[in-house]
């Protein structure tokens, strides 16, 4: 839980940093210039629907925090990066699992926003996937090893879905959801992988 609690601190003031370096917006009366280079930043709420091993529900929750970063270079393509803290008490007698997962992969971004007569029309929003690769790290927990277990493993990790941002004015967005299906390879006495169901609700902000 500490973690969590640093990982968000750490997360909102980089966020209120960014945010405050960001250029003034540009007059909707007329289609502003196309840029090159953008960035989304989010911070979510994540519950992660998990279990101990695939052959059976051994099921719970992840509780935890992700931020990331997205830079979109052309056309709505864009690399992101994604950094998520999640924890589950009591997943068996006496045992609990906190992870911490980095990935990084492609992202593509479509903006929902239409431009009209030199007019934004209809509600801004951005709708996005993505597919992420990097590495898990469990700890505070039991994972079996040869001779006995150990408190902490580490493994690789694949992140695949999408989700979608209401902007909500200012560059301020509202991550409506966010899904993604998250395989890692902790050990587990089994088949030593787990494929998770990873939901996420928060704020972005963009800058242009």
């Amino acid at each position: 839980m500490r973690c969590m609690i640093r990982c968000t601190v750490l997360l909102t003031g980089a966020m209120l940093m960014m945010t405050g370096m960001a250029k003034p917006r540009v007059s909707a009366a007329s289609k502003p210039p196309a840029k090159k280079f953008s960035t989304d930043v989010g911070i979510t709420y994540v519950p992660e629907y998990a279990r101990i091993v695939n052959q059976n529900c051994s099921c719970f929750w992840l509780q935890g925090v992700s931020g990331d970063a997205s830079l979109n270079f052309y056309r709505g393509l864009g690399v992101d990066v994604d950094l998520t803290d999640g924890e589950a008490k009591k997943i068996q007698p006496n045992v609990n699992l906190s992870k911490l997962t980095f990935a990084v992969g492609p992202r593509y971004t479509w903006d929902t926003a239409k431009w009209k007569n030199g007019k934004v029309a209809g509600h801004p929003g951005r709708i996005f996937v993505q597919s992420l690769f990097g590495v898990v790290h469990g700890y505070n927990s039991v994972f079996p090893a040869n001779g006995g277990s150990t408190t902490t493993a580490n493994s690789y990790s694949i992140q695949f879905g999408g989700g979608g941002d209401l902007l909500l004015g200012n560059n301020f967005g509202l991550r409506v959801v966010e899904l993604d299906w998250v395989r890692t390879a902790l050990p587990n006495a089994s088949s030593n992988t787990q494929d998770d169901l990873r939901l996420g609700f928060g704020f972005s902000y963009h800058f242009k």
